[in-house]
């Protein structure tokens, strides 16, 4: 066995209050299931994202909004297409990421998920830093590789435009290259920060 072995409070996973068809009064959970797993800087750290509101302001994602018997919205996440719009669209509205294009049938990441990771490589960061360093992790002082970086860039183009990093992606297939470049060239505010 390597490393200590955890406590038993560490699993602090959420007892869930059992889903009733009988009320019809059932309140709308205003945090993300298990949000617990979202690091608290997350902004769906709180709840989940509003499907109808995105889509209001993101005309490309409203073909694939399915309104559920409780009123609420979501899309059908084994649609490909419904799931790149979603993400495009949260891109878009919550790291100011304009542009992003994958090649079909290439790998669409939940975005939410990577700016999660990106949180917690934040907070990595400012635990193993010297402490003669300073005590920000944002800027392009810091530099991350992206091996594998696909076509879609995602993770390139969440931590330059949350904290200011610079990233050198690298791929094996040109079309993963040519589309990650894309998508890195495309985000002006970016661009000079990603390398593929």
């Amino acid at each position: 066995e390597i490393g200590p072995a955890l406590p038993p409070a560490v699993s602090r996973k959420r007892a869930r209050a059992p889903e009733s068809s009988s009320s019809p009064d059932r309140q709308i959970p205003r945090r993300a299931p298990d949000g617990e797993r979202m690091h608290p800087r997350h902004v769906f750290a709180a709840a989940n994202p509003d499907f109808a509101a995105l889509a209001a302001t993101r005309p490309r994602l409203r073909p694939y909004l399915v309104e559920t018997r409780d009123g609420r919205h979501t899309i059908d996440f084994s649609s490909w297409d419904a799931t790149v719009e979603l993400n495009r669209a949260l891109l878009d509205a919550c790291y100011g990421v304009k542009h992003w294009e994958i090649p079909r049938g290439h790998l669409c990441p939940p975005a939410a998920n990577r700016a999660n990771y990106v949180h917690w490589i934040e907070d990595l960061l400012a635990l193993s830093r010297p402490s003669s360093a300073s005590a920000s992790v944002r800027g392009p002082g810091v530099v991350g590789l992206d091996i594998g970086v696909g076509a879609n860039c995602v993770y390139p183009l969440i931590g330059a435009s949350l904290n200011g990093w610079r990233f050198v992606g690298i791929d094996v297939t040109d079309v993963a290259v040519a589309s990650a470049r894309a998508n890195a060239e495309a985000n002006v505010a970016i661009r000079h920060l990603i390398e593929i």
